[in-house]
């Protein structure tokens, strides 16, 4: 079997691109990547955006009929980059997947890992996950 090494980029259809684009780097620190700018410069290419490390990359592609994935897009990070990306988002009021804004109580044990779900302006549905969940469990308590 050949092997598949990672996942390069998701496809997020979005109402409008630039609108969306602002989000994403306001809210996730996702950047336009510049080798991949001419693709944008295209009706219907993609803008690529990613973290600064490369290792996360989102392709928004603009449709004004846009429907919302079904598919949910989930980041793994350690422990207490799980507390603070649930801060910063509820600092910002980022719409949890329920329809609330997110906030601590939007926190799922899922008894190895431990989750939140959120949206973006379209709502395509997203999720920040941590494996560290003894850490968090005794941090969640107190």
């Amino acid at each position: 079997m050949p092997k598949l090494t990672v996942i390069d980029h998701i496809h997020v259809w979005v109402k409008d691109r630039a609108t969306s684009a602002f989000w994403y780097q306001r809210i996730l620190g996702l950047m336009p990547e510049a080798r991949f700018a001419t693709w944008a410069e295209k009706q219907d290419g993609p803008l690529t955006l990613s973290n600064s490390s490369n290792t996360v990359r989102i392709a928004l592609f603009e449709k004004p009929d846009a429907q919302a994935s079904h598919a949910v897009i989930a980041f793994s990070v350690a422990g207490p980059d799980f507390l603070a990306w649930i801060d910063k988002l509820a600092g910002e009021r980022v719409q949890a997947i329920d329809g609330r804004f997110l906030a601590r109580d939007c926190i799922r044990d899922h008894k190895q890992a431990w989750s939140f779900y959120f949206v973006d302006p379209d709502g395509n549905p997203f999720e920040i996950t941590s494996y560290d969940y003894s850490w968090l469990a005794a941090k969640l308590r107190s």
